[in-house]
């Protein structure tokens, strides 16, 4: 007697979201580079700032009233890079638009044992980290938040769990998925993810741009 299988089965993935990976040519990632480590070298104490909650990180205009691009505009070539990757990523995802506004900007210097706690933003469309000084061996990715699994940020969910099987790691079971960005890569997501970084930095001068738009 020939056996057959009760059922057919096939687990497919729906809504997904997009991640916008940019790579700047290697001259281009060199001058600005040298044009950003040259800000946060020298740039004003006014436009400096560090929180209670990031003691391990520096910023570059990250007050309301700032913005990287405005405040030093001897970036505005990478401003109009990062419009036409914007621009891009907007219309590659299907919708449609020919203009962007980046409503802030701001640089991050982070150092040993900084770590990034689980935000996003609510002032725009899409957001952008540019990853200026990285080194994926000693420095934490960017990770983001299964909202869907890990619960906190978000009032949909159920009063009742299913057990998670911790031998079995999947795309729908995994609380984080990590990043693998490298040094001049700009990555874009829409804004409304939850993002940061938990695993704390192994060394000095995570250097990274971000962006609203």
């Amino acid at each position: 007697m020939i056996h057959e299988d009760a059922f057919s089965k096939q687990i497919i993935g729906i809504n997904p979201e997009p991640l916008g990976i940019f790579n700047l040519s290697p001259s281009k990632h060199e001058e600005y580079k040298r044009l950003i480590i040259n800000i946060f070298e020298s740039a004003d104490i006014k436009y400096r700032q560090k929180y209670k909650k990031e003691p391990f990180t520096e910023h570059i205009c990250n007050n309301l009233n700032q913005n990287i691009f405005i405040d030093f505009p001897s970036l505005e070539e990478l401003k109009i890079e990062i419009n036409k990757m914007v621009i891009d990523f907007i219309n590659d995802i299907g919708y449609s638009t020919d203009e962007i506004i980046i409503t802030d900007a701001w640089l991050n210097n982070s150092s040993e044992k900084s770590t990034l706690e689980w935000h996003y933003h609510s002032n725009s469309v899409i957001s952008g980290n540019y990853f200026v000084n990285y080194n994926p061996n000693y420095h934490s990715p960017l990770s983001f938040w299964n909202d869907r699994v890990r619960l906190g940020m978000s009032e949909r969910f159920p009063s009742i769990q299913i057990q998670k099987n911790p031998n079995k790691n999947t795309i729908f079971n995994n609380n984080v998925v990590a990043t693998n960005p490298k040094e001049g890569q700009i990555i874009l997501w829409r804004s409304q993810l939850i993002h940061g970084y938990e695993i704390p930095n192994k060394s000095d001068n995570r250097l990274t741009l971000s962006f609203n738009s």
